[in-house]
C-alpha cells in the first residue's frame, strides 16, 4: 500500500491524494464501469477485455475475491444480512401474536364452556329440586 504524503497531519478533503476522494473517485470509476458493461454487448465487452492489460484485470479480480472470501458479499451483503435479521425478528413476532391471539381464542372458548357448564348444573340442580317436590307431595 502506498502512504500518502500529508501537511500537518491534515488531509485536505479536496486533495486529490485525499484518502477520502481517493475512495469516493474509485466507487464513482467501478460505478461508472458497471453501468457501460451493463450496456454493451457481449463483443463489445470482450473487445474492451482484451484492451486492460492483465495485471489490471488480475488486481480486480484479486480485490473483488478477497471480499467475498472474507465472507462480505460484494454490494449490498450486510444489508441483506441486516434485512434477513429483520425479517427473521418479524417471522418472530408473527409467531408470538398468532399464539397470543389462538390462546385468547382458546380462553374465550373455555369461558363459554364454563358458563354452559354452570348453565346445565343449575338445571340439573332445579330439575333435583322439582323431582324431589314432587316425590314429598305424593307421599
Amino acid at each position: 500500500s502506498k502512504a500518502l504524503e500529508y501537511s500537518n497531519g491534515i488531509f485536505d478533503c479536496q486533495s486529490p491524494t485525499s484518502p477520502f476522494m481517493g475512495s469516493l473517485r474509485a466507487l464513482h470509476l467501478v460505478e461508472d464501469l458497471r453501468g457501460l458493461l451493463e450496456m454493451m454487448e457481449a463483443d463489445e465487452k470482450e473487445g474492451l477485455r482484451c484492451q486492460i492489460p492483465d495485471s489490471t484485470a488480475e488486481t480486480l479480480v484479486e480485490w473483488l475475491q478477497s471480499q467475498m472470501t472474507n465472507g462480505h458479499l460484494p454490494g449490498n451483503g450486510d444489508v441483506y444480512q441486516e434485512r434477513l435479521a429483520r425479517l427473521e425478528n418479524d417471522k418472530e413476532s408473527l409467531v408470538l401474536q398468532a399464539q397470543g391471539e389462538k390462546i385468547r381464542d382458546l380462553e374465550f372458548c373455555l369461558e363459554e364452556h364454563r358458563e354452559k357448564l354452570n348453565a346445565t348444573e343449575e338445571m340439573l340442580q332445579q330439575v333435583r329440586v322439582e323431582a324431589g317436590t314432587k316425590v314429598g307431595f305424593s307421599s
